[in-house]
């Protein structure tokens, strides 16, 4: 992997071979992309909100709030205590889905 071209001038590249490298998301905050899709991080946290801490790659964090964790927008009922009922659901998935560790 490519780490840096700061010494290109003289046709040089930093690389590295080490899996945890190669295998990084991203290094620094730096590589991180806005819009881009990172898949496969690993859940560090399950934080009190609902969202989510991932580690991105060698120490690069990002936090997924919980608006973002579910692929639908939920219209629950609030007369019939449709988010309520609704919002444990979603705790339960959360914390089914995104177990630390995975």
């Amino acid at each position: 992997r490519i780490l840096s071209t700061s010494n290109l001038i003289d046709g040089i590249a930093s690389c590295a071979t080490a899996k945890s490298i190669v295998n990084a998301h991203v290094l620094t905050h730096e590589d991180i992309v806005p819009g881009k899709i990172y898949r496969n991080v690993p859940v560090i946290q399950l934080l009190d909100g609902g969202g989510v801490l991932v580690d991105l790659g060698l120490g690069t964090k990002g936090i997924i709030p919980a608006m973002h964790l579910f692929d639908k927008a939920s219209h629950g009922n609030p007369d019939a205590g449709g988010d309520a009922v609704l919002s444990g659901y979603r705790q339960k998935i959360r914390q089914a889905k995104y177990k630390e560790g995975n």
